[in-house]
Formats: structure tokens, C-alpha cells, sequence
């Protein structure tokens, strides 16, 4: 884990430690097998023009581009709604191995 002071008021405190728990949890059920152990980083930091950005990573299975979401999706709404609420922009990517969630928020 890598983190820089990022200063934000406590609801944007608050939904980031929500984002955070449910990648890293969605991490721990999807991207490795359950007999096989497997690192997650978080990585939190300054934009040089304001704002920061938040990286979960694994390198686990990866996503398959035309994947079905898996379990009940109510992760993934939540992810969304948190990002959202954020007002950054949010993506996975290909970690190689693994996957990647990135957010970026341009704005303190």
C-alpha cells in the first residue's frame, strides 16, 4: 500500500474507504484462486494539478473483456455509485497479470 496525504471533507473520506473495501474484497473472491495466495495494492495519490487517484490492483485471473459480471452485481453498482458520488472518472483495466480500477478525481 502506497498512500500520499490526500485532503478531503469525511462523506468523500468515507466513500473512498467504501470503494476501497468492496475492491479489495471483490480481489480477495475473484481474482485468485481460493487454495492460492495472491497480493492486492492500493495506491492513493496527489494529482500535480489538483485532485488524486486511487489504484486497486491484482494479479490474479484478470477480466475477460466479454466477461459476465460475477456474483450478484451489487458490488459493481456500488463501485459505480461511489465513483460517482466522487465526481471522478472511473475504469478497469488489464493489470497483466490482473486487474486494475483506477479513479480519478480532478477536483479537492
Amino acid at each position: 500500500m502506497a498512500a500520499q496525504t490526500v485532503e478531503v471533507n469525511a462523506e468523500d473520506a468515507t466513500s473512498i474507504g467504501i470503494l476501497v473495501s468492496e475492491l479489495v474484497g471483490n480481489a480477495c473472491k475473484y481474482a485468485y484462486a481460493a487454495d492460492e495466495p495472491g497480493d492486492i495494492a492500493i495506491q492513493l495519490e496527489t494529482l500535480p494539478l489538483g485532485g488524486y487517484r486511487l489504484d486497486v490492483a491484482d494479479r490474479g485471473c484478470g477480466m475477460a473483456a466479454d466477461a459476465a459480471p460475477q456474483g450478484t452485481g451489487l458490488g459493481a453498482r456500488l463501485i459505480a455509485m461511489m465513483a460517482s458520488r466522487l465526481g471522478g472518472e472511473q475504469g478497469w483495466h488489464d493489470a497483466g497479470p490482473g486487474t486494475r480500477f483506477t479513479l480519478r478525481v480532478a477536483k479537492l
